[in-house]
């Protein structure tokens, strides 16, 4: 943040055009004292400036931390982060070296080391968040971290206050040389006041200003993590999803058969895959039309989607005027009224584009674990039983070893 830098030069150019004004300011009669005062000046220089420069390091932390926000690959985070943590590492190296920590400069110390491991815990609970992808829990963090910002004016004038306090008392025995020269050091305090107030409330301002930009970049960046999210759903749904019939595709099928046989295997349970084809379907196509062709395909994908229950069944379009589907649970006993079912479901009458169609379906059957283990086995065995089928039309076959 370069014009945070800006202003904080110009604060601490005003403190030494100050300083200097103070040296021309005051002449003969203080003499006398002014190598007493000097060396309090001096300390209180060296800590206004000791506190200056670690909070200019500090204030290189936000810009890092919204790039890291605003990085949209992991490589770039990873190099954000890095900046992140080799900052922090200089700011408590600097506080480290920089302060003595004797009985003068360990109230100094503990107050900026408290400010500086708050808002350190702001920027890493900020990471954590967007780490775990929680954009909102990240921008609240991210809120807090700036309270601490704005606070930072108030902090810089306490900080110079406590050391005023400490000129004034350690140089209260020279305070009556310098009676006659009250009247001008009130006029001097005065502007010395006004110009840091000043500065104050330009430096606030721009923070403020600077905080609004951020949540409006914040809340841009939360918008498009939204959009990129629905993104990803729908081709999420494009990869598994059927778009013609609403089933599950041929891979989703396939995936999830191939779950459902280790599960069966770990539990000792069997079951059933069935492959349903529509008859004379390319009859269909050729006569009509794709456009009829695809809306029957996509009303018997609707009907045999309202049998199927997520509980002991799955379904899904295998291809072209294929379907396939496997049961849990079941045998050959138990399989006879549903595939009696799907047929009956199937042939209902469909109108389409005001044309009657008269769908039939050949069904073919293959059960494991007794006739196979393997995905590609079954739906193999299932197929030849669906072909066994369909010479005879509307009717279902269970595959048996005879059929190889």
């Amino acid at each position: 943040m370069k014009s945070s830098k800006f202003i904080l030069l110009l604060l601490f150019c005003s403190v030494i055009s100050i300083i200097l004004y103070s040296q021309r300011f005051f002449t003969a009669e203080l003499l006398t004292i002014e190598s007493n005062i000097e060396v309090v000046q001096n300390r209180h220089i060296k800590h206004s400036r000791m506190v200056v420069d670690i909070q200019t390091k500090i204030n290189k932390v936000p810009l890092l931390l919204w790039k890291y926000m605003l990085a949209d690959s992991g490589e770039k985070k990873a190099y954000f982060s890095k900046q992140l943590t080799e900052q922090i590492g200089e700011i408590e190296t600097e506080q480290l070296v920089t302060f003595n920590k004797d009985s003068e400069e360990m109230i100094l110390y503990s107050y900026v080391q408290k400010n500086w491991l708050d808002y350190k815990n702001f920027v890493i609970k900020t990471m954590a968040a967007d780490k775990n992808n929680e954009p909102l829990l990240a921008l609240e963090a991210l809120t807090a971290s700036l309270i601490y910002l704005e606070r930072v004016n108030d902090s810089m004038k306490m900080i110079v206050d406590f050391h005023q306090n400490d000129v004034s008392q350690k140089t209260a025995n020279v305070a009556a040389i310098a009676t006659s020269s009250k009247h001008n050091a009130f006029v001097f305090s005065f502007i010395a006041v006004a110009v840091f107030l000043f500065v104050v409330f330009i430096a606030f301002g721009k923070i403020i200003l600077t905080e609004k930009q951020l949540r409006k970049q914040v809340l841009a960046l939360a918008e498009k993590n939204a959009l990129l999210a629905e993104k990803n759903l729908r081709i999420r749904q494009l990869a598994y999803e059927d778009n013609l019939t609403g089933l599950a595709n041929r891979y989703a099928f396939q995936s999830a058969l191939a779950k459902e046989l280790s599960a069966a295997w770990l539990n000792n349970s069997a079951g059933a895959v069935v492959f349903l084809d529509i008859d004379d379907f390319k009859q269909v196509n050729d006569r009509y039309g794709h456009a009829v062709g695809d809306e029957l395909l996509a009303t018997i994908g609707t009907r045999i989607k309202s049998l199927l229950d997520p509980e002991i069944s799955f379904g899904a379009r295998f291809g072209g005027d294929e379907f396939a589907l496997f049961f849990r649970n079941i045998t050959a006993a138990g399989i006879v009224p549903v595939l009696d079912t799907f047929l009956n479901v199937v042939f209902i009458p469909a109108e389409i584009q005001g044309i009657t169609l008269h769908p039939k379906a050949s069904i073919g059957v293959a059960f494991y674990p007794r006739q196979d283990t393997d995905t590609a086995g079954l739906l193999k065995k299932a197929d030849i039983a669906m072909y066994q089928a369909k010479g005879k039309k509307n009717a279902y076959v269970l595959y048996d070893d005879s059929m190889q």
